[in-house]
């Protein structure tokens, strides 16, 4: 809470609807978030969001939500479900955001001098996520091994960048 101010939705999954996502665009509004805008939550949020008679009802604009179980779109926001929102003493289950609130950063590691690889590369994801991969045949184990990894830093971005959803 201390990172990112009051939570923009208060209530229980089973009172959340399209309503309370847009007071949250609101708030969204308020700070001057530009159109590349998230709302991430929790399954249980998701499930109320689908129960939503306008959202179940959404052929009229090139998609099925009862079909799909996918909600693209929401008053301005991406939704993206997940099943990774820290469980924590905020009582978070979710959290819209513009991309600022988060800062990472990514390194590859580069192979070590002498080492045989059959390919060692840097590969960068969409967003810049860079990972780095390393092929190569181990004579000690007689084995060939892949290996892909990062090196990976995050730190709390820019304040506004997010508002959080919480269940109390």
């Amino acid at each position: 809470m201390a990172n990112f101010g009051a939570a923009a939705s208060v209530g229980l999954a089973a009172n959340f609807d399209e309503d309370d996502v847009a007071d949250v665009a609101e708030s969204c509004d308020s700070a001057d978030w530009g159109d590349d805008r998230y709302l991430v939550l929790s399954p249980a949020y998701i499930a109320a969001l689908r129960k939503v008679g306008a959202i179940k009802d959404t052929s009229g604009y090139g998609y099925n939500a009862i079909q799909s179980g996918d909600i693209p779109m929401l008053h301005g926001f991406k939704v993206i479900m997940s099943n990774a929102i820290p469980a924590n003493g905020e009582n978070l289950t979710g959290f819209a955001t513009d991309g600022n609130g988060i800062a990472a950063a990514f390194r590859y590691l580069a192979p070590q001098q002498g080492h045989k690889y059959n390919r060692a590369e840097a590969l960068v994801g969409e967003g810049g996520i860079t990972l780095g991969l390393r092929d190569w045949y181990s004579e000690d184990s007689g084995v060939r091994k892949n290996v892909i990894e990062t090196v990976y830093a995050y730190e709390t971005g820019i304040g506004t960048g997010i508002k959080r959803i919480t269940s109390a």
